[in-house]
């Protein structure tokens, strides 16, 4: 009887194993050396303003689609979305923007309240008391440009998107407070969404979150400027387009929440 050669089983058995860890590491939507962050906040519990409600549901679906796009979420409890003053919300920017440094992508989305006032955007925590224009200062509220402050100098390739999903109050008419949200001009390798274009007001909807959480999770191979045209799309048609989203980008390079999925591989032997 003829023995099999161990030797030549093994050297088989090994090299389908190095096959198989290829496909798997293929398959993956991103790369494994991309280090990703998120910051997601979700204002809902309105005590001066209008009450909201989908603006925490928005953030867990926008959550569970960035875990999904192998981003690091902030904060790391998921039941935490919601800020009630000033210093809660500056205190986990400033953790994010410190983990941020060390980023190649880094993400900030926020749904709630949003105002501007001389072309300077203000995000709102749910305490915030906003009477007149002149409430509207960094102990009310928080400015959008506190948001990834600078690009560290090791990663100043780091690619930053912000995604102002805002139901952007009306104000106040009587004290003339500027009406939805300013356009912003982007930073080197960044990207900057509205759920509505500037100087309208988007509803509390869930149609933005929606659409992000479909086209990113089930629409892998598509560039970050692709996502956010068939965003724009998505939410135009469900709203007859009512409502438009826009984006801003000064990103130079090709970038992707999910890379293109390849096809699975079968071994038989």
């Amino acid at each position: 009887m003829r023995i099999p050669s161990i030797k030549k089983h093994v050297n088989t058995t090994t090299h389908l194993m190095y096959l198989a860890y290829l496909a798997i590491l293929l398959l993956n939507g991103c790369s494994t050396s991309e280090n990703r962050v998120a910051l997601v906040i979700g204002n809902q519990e309105y005590t001066h303003q209008t009450k909201l409600n989908n603006t925490v549901r928005d953030a867990e679906i926008v959550r569970e689609a960035l875990k999904m796009a192998n981003f690091t979420i902030f904060p790391e409890d998921s039941s935490h979305t919601e800020y009630r003053n000033t210093n809660e919300m500056m205190n986990v920017i400033k953790k994010f923007n410190s983990a941020a440094k060390k980023a190649d992508m880094a993400l900030f989305y926020y749904s709630g309240h949003a105002m501007q006032r001389g072309r300077i955007n203000w995000l709102l925590p749910t305490n915030a008391k906003i009477l007149k224009p002149s409430d509207l200062n960094e102990k009310n509220a928080v400015m959008l440009g506190n948001v990834l402050l600078n690009q560290d100098k090791e990663h100043k390739g780091r690619i930053n998107i912000l995604i102002l999903d805002a139901c952007r109050s009306e104000g106040f008419s009587k004290d003339k407070l500027d009406r939805g949200l300013a356009e912003v001009t982007p930073d080197p390798e960044s990207l900057v969404a509205f759920s509505t274009s500037p100087g309208k007001l988007a509803e509390d909807n869930g149609y933005y979150a929606e659409a992000f959480y479909k086209i990113v999770t089930q629409m892998d191979g598509l560039r970050l400027q692709r996502v956010f045209d068939l965003i724009r799309q998505e939410v135009g048609t469900r709203t007859n387009k009512k409502q438009t989203p826009m984006y801003y980008t000064n990103i130079s390079k090709d970038a992707f929440f999910i890379k293109k999925r390849h096809a699975r591989f079968v071994f038989s032997y």
